[in-house]
């Protein structure tokens, strides 16, 4: 445990926190608060920075270990020992039952929930649903003549590149990953199949599991154009469906760069059982309120019907 420069003589209260930047931000405003309503100076009030067993531990994921109690026990005990006077924590990450003796008193007051930030990826967000909103309304027939979605994601990346400062160091990871989804878009693009079974609700919840495996792109868009689904049971079909399985799915394979013992599909499997059952009650949850009601192709061309004509005689 390491505190602020200060002799022993003149500490009025011990703070006790863990040292990452937040923590120690958070640490300097009770400082700062506490010296101004006392009348003191700030060093007469010390941060003793204590590192938590959720500090140490850095060759596995927390959650094998224990909750949120990582980043709090050693605080704890420090209290407890009367070698803190007070300590200050992120409520987040404060368990739901404290030790005996211990208790929240104090909260810092909150800061203006409207003093946000509008970043970038939000900004690419809003570039990609508008254009796509706008193309699909106002201009169904131009949409599959040209990328206009990701045309406009491009362009909002390239305008929004002056607010970034790039991470280099994520790169040779990054490519990888972009590596291994443009493989398996291709080999679903290769997927030998041209029609789907009969549109029906039962056929849209297979489909969910068949997109844990393969890229559900094909799979929509073989449904869209077949026609006789509804849209909304089919999209929570293949997001969740196409989410089940780590290489299913963008953020599994962003996953996967962090936690590379994640790539076992068994492990996988074992770990996230639960993640199926989730998906069917979830379906059955979907199709008690909302119900099933099939849809058109989508875009399809609709033939106006024959008109029976009189021969001239």
């Amino acid at each position: 445990m390491q505190s602020s420069d200060a002799s022993a003589a003149d500490i009025v209260a011990r703070i006790g926190t863990r040292g990452s930047p937040l923590a120690l931000a958070q640490a300097h405003e009770v400082q700062r608060r506490l010296a101004e309503a006392h009348g003191i100076a700030p060093e007469q009030v010390a941060i003793c920075v204590i590192r938590t067993s959720g500090d140490q531990i850095q060759d596995r994921p927390l959650y094998e270990v224990g909750g949120k109690a990582l980043f709090t026990k050693e605080i704890e005990q420090a209290l407890l020992a009367g070698e803190i006077d007070l300590a200050v924590h992120s409520a987040k990450d404060v368990p739901t039952f404290l030790p005996d003796g211990l208790t929240l008193s104090s909260w810092l007051p909150r800061e203006d929930p409207r003093d946000v930030f509008i970043c970038p990826t939000a900004t690419i967000l809003s570039a990609a649903i508008a254009v796509n909103v706008l193309t699909n309304v106002r201009f169904p027939g131009y949409s599959d003549r040209f990328p206009f979605l990701g045309a406009a994601v491009w362009v909002a990346i390239l305008a929004t590149a002056a607010w970034r400062r790039p991470d280099w160091s994520v790169l040779p990871a990054a490519l990888r990953g972009t590596a291994f989804l443009l493989s398996l878009v291709l080999a679903a693009s290769m997927m030998p199949v041209e029609q789907l079974p009969a549109a029906s609700w039962l056929t849209a919840l297979g489909l969910g599991f068949v997109s844990a495996v393969f890229d559900n792109i094909p799979l929509t868009k073989l449904a869209l154009e077949q026609g006789g689904y509804d849209w909304g049971v089919l999209a929570y079909a293949v997001g969740f469906g196409g989410s089940m399985i780590w290489f299913g799915s963008s953020a599994g394979v962003a996953i996967t760069n962090l936690f590379p013992e994640a790539r076992s599909v068994g492990a996988w499997l074992r770990g996230g059982w639960h993640v199926a059952l989730a998906y069917v009650a979830g379906f059955a949850a979907v199709m008690l309120v909302m119900g099933w009601h099939p849809h058109a192709p989508h875009k399809g061309v609709v033939t106006e019907p024959a008109v029976a004509t009189q021969p001239q005689e």
